[in-house]
């Protein structure tokens, strides 16, 4: 389990578990004290959300005393907890010129390099700021996403560490454009700079995007940062995690596959992709079916309307 994990369990556990069921004798749990329990921590009000979150500790926990023979059944299973609702968002918070304002809006900042990742990676934050340039493959064009920095805790206190990625496919290598390249080699520079004026001050991670002192970034000093260049650019507000939405999204517009998308933004499944983003899937379905009358239309096809294909499908050779 890794430790991002576990500290969130112990949370969950001392906050809303213990108080409520902490005392209540293991044989003496059924279904109606669990569905009393999530009622109760909606009058909190604790999110459905959270609960199902709760909910999903609790029965695995109990589950595991079935499998040891401490109980005969889950007294979980079957509990009311909240059904998860299926809300269609749409998830590109800024259009292709947005994000080109933006991205010249960083300019010369010092977000100016990673805005520029975030927006044509689709990186997580996590994977950005534990970015190391041992994982920056100069000759084969790519980058190495292995690692992620989170907060965890550790004696009360809140401490940031670096972990494996989010999940298996997370671990990936993504290829990378040459102006994206020569942001990086930029960024090289900056950081040499950075370790010249900090001196002994100076702690070594050999991170992409070190704080001034060698350390990983302070990420409310970064948000600041990103919440002043939007506000410069005259852009709404958007979360720096919109900026991988908007990666996805303007891979999707271009004709890039689905598959590919996924692993690029290092999704575990390409359904996450289609629940997320399947709103922009209604051009290319239509695409699809011009592409299908067209090859079964015989001697006299109708021709295929331009204006709904992609630059991608036009560029064919």
């Amino acid at each position: 389990m890794k430790e991002s994990t576990r500290c969130d369990y112990e949370i969950i556990i001392h906050k809303y578990i213990l108080p409520a069921l902490g005392e209540v004798v293991l044989n003496t749990l059924h279904r109606s004290v669990f569905d009393s329990f999530y009622t109760n921590l909606r009058r909190i009000p604790v999110g459905d959300t959270q609960i199902r979150y709760i909910h999903r500790i609790l029965h695995k926990a109990l589950q595991d005393a079935v499998d040891d023979r401490i109980l005969t059944f889950n007294p979980c299973e079957g509990a009311k907890a909240p059904k998860k609702q299926r809300i269609h968002r749409v998830y590109c918070p800024l259009n292709e010129e947005q994000s080109i304002l933006l991205m010249n809006q960083a300019r010369g900042t010092p977000l100016e390099v990673l805005i520029h990742l975030a927006l044509k990676t689709g990186m997580r934050q996590g994977e950005l700021f534990a970015l190391k340039w041992e994982d920056v493959l100069w000759e084969t064009q790519q980058i190495h996403i292995q690692r992620n920095l989170q907060r965890v805790l550790r004696d009360g206190k809140q401490v940031r560490t670096f972990s494996t990625p989010k999940t298996a496919t997370s671990d990936r290598k993504i290829m990378v454009g040459e102006k994206t390249l020569d942001a990086l080699r930029a960024q090289q520079r900056e950081v040499l700079q950075k370790k010249a004026l900090a001196k002994n001050r100076w702690q070594e991670n050999d991170l992409v995007f070190p704080s001034s002192t060698g350390t990983p970034l302070n990420q409310s000093n970064v948000l600041k940062q990103y919440g002043e260049i939007q506000k410069a650019a005259g852009l709404k507000h958007i979360r720096f995690h919109d900026l991988r939405h908007i990666a996805a999204s303007i891979m999707l517009n271009h004709g890039i596959q689905l598959l590919t998308v996924s692993y690029i933004l290092g999704y575990s499944q390409s359904s996450i992709m289609l629940n997320m983003y399947g709103y922009q899937f209604s051009t290319m379905e239509l695409q699809a079916a011009c592409l299908i009358d067209y090859i079964f239309a015989g001697a006299q096809p109708s021709p295929l309307p331009t204006e709904f294909l992609s630059a991608a499908n036009l560029k064919k050779s």
